[in-house]
């Protein structure tokens, strides 16, 4: 989409439109699952806004993980996927295949959570049916699973190798980008109350950064699911059954509360042994299909709510007032924006026509972001930046620090003819 994009009007609106995209593909690939499972157009359209809306979503975005936050594809997967096990057919098994695709294509993430979604289900289903071996679901997740990889085998042949090469592919926070037990019932970072100082302070003791905390659920949807909870616990008991199991795998390796990492082992400490699975080093991320089945399970209690006999007739301002509480619940807000230019100094810098890069300072983490962005508007080698997964020594990993002259000599060797110092980060 971008390739359009970039050339219709640069990269920034490109990069908007993307991120801003994704909410109306999310919200409506969740409708229509919701729609499928329940039968019922309003019901679906509350699941839609959880899923669309829900915080860890947000927060991803703010972060710049425009990868991780495409979760568009991820609803419309798992609905293609249920209609290709119960009704069959050729042309759910494509569809439930192309989005596969689409989704890994967005992030690696996502194939691997598509994956674990597809097994769980397996285990589900053989409880269900009381048989070890489903044939007609191992032979339809198999060549969806064989189409999609197929199709994009050219990356994912080279990466399983440079995997195999190099072990520090995996990097690390297995157990630290995870998700807190107080965090399902703390509001994040970026929403309206987390200035409070206690509501603070609670966020500040989670591990790992704030968009991999924000896995708020939210207060008002909890309180109605609690409160229908015996009416409609046989029918939720899929989803519910599937929302604890995601909470369990993106706690990590072991049980978190208060920012604390208990000695309860979790069954991510299996999945980190494993080759290959250890590269998804942010189990938190695994909450995002966690919000697909709470909005059914919320739609369900509401529908309950609904036909609550002592609500009489306040119900439609009631259950009205709670959807308002659900919505003012899931608000969130970040007023920061990166402006996108190329700081003065660089219009001399790029009036030197030789091939050159350039050393900008001072480092940190933020900084070398930064750096990269001015990076793909000039268009030349940077010594500074910030790549997850850093396979190769670079020219920064052997700098010398304690003796200028040398690291001077070590600067002109590979070109690095400008140094930029950033004043505003001193």
């Amino acid at each position: 989409m971008s390739f359009l994009l970039i050339h219709i009007h640069g990269p920034v609106l490109a990069y908007n439109l993307l991120i801003l995209h994704t909410y109306i593909l999310s919200g409506l690939g969740a409708f229509l699952l919701a729609r499928y499972l329940l039968g019922n157009i309003p019901l679906a359209l509350v699941a839609g806004f959880i899923f669309a809306f829900s915080p860890a979503y947000f927060a991803h975005h703010t972060g710049g993980h425009i990868n991780i936050a495409s979760i568009q594809f991820i609803p419309f997967f798992v609905l293609y996927f249920i209609k290709a096990i119960k009704e069959g057919g050729l042309k759910n098994i494509l569809i439930c295949a192309l989005f596969l695709f689409l989704n890994a294509i967005c992030s690696w993430n996502h194939m691997i959570f598509a994956f674990y979604f597809m097994a769980l289900s397996y285990i589900y289903l053989a409880i269900r049916r009381r048989r070890l071996l489903l044939i007609d679901v191992a032979a339809k997740s198999a060549l969806l699973s064989f189409l999609a990889l197929i199709s994009i085998s050219p990356w994912l042949v080279r990466m399983i190798i440079l995997g195999l090469k190099y072990p520090g592919a995996s990097a690390v926070g297995h157990n630290y980008y995870v998700s807190d037990l107080l965090g399902f019932i703390t509001p994040g970072h970026y929403h309206t109350l987390g200035n409070i100082s206690l509501i603070k302070a609670v966020n500040d003791s989670f591990t790992g950064k704030v968009w991999e905390t924000a896995v708020y659920f939210g207060l008002v949807a909890l309180a109605i699911i609690i409160f229908a909870f015996k009416k409609i616990k046989k029918e939720a008991a899929p989803y519910l059954l599937a929302l604890i199991t995601l909470i369990i795998i993106s706690m990590g390796s072991t049980f978190h509360i208060i920012g604390y990492s208990t000695p309860i082992l979790l069954p991510y400490k299996i999945l980190y042994l494993v080759p290959f699975l250890s590269n998804i080093r942010c189990p938190s991320r695994h909450i995002f299909y966690g919000y697909l089945f709470l909005g059914i399970i919320l739609a369900m209690g509401i529908n309950y709510l609904y036909s609550f006999g002592k609500l009489g007739k306040y119900k439609n301002y009631i259950l009205t007032a709670l959807i308002v509480l659900i919505l003012v619940d899931y608000y969130s807000v970040e007023k920061e924006m990166t402006p996108v230019y190329l700081p003065s100094c660089y219009n001399v810098i790029l009036r030197d026509s030789e091939s050159f890069a350039i050393l900008d300072l001072p480092g940190g983490y933020l900084e070398s972001n930064t750096y990269m962005m001015y990076q793909a508007i000039h268009e030349h080698p940077i010594v500074q930046g910030v790549v997850s997964r850093k396979l190769h020594e670079t020219l920064i990993d052997r700098l010398n620090y304690t003796d200028l002259y040398i690291q001077k000599q070590q600067l002109a060797s590979d070109s690095v003819k400008y140094i930029v110092i950033h004043k505003a980060f001193l």
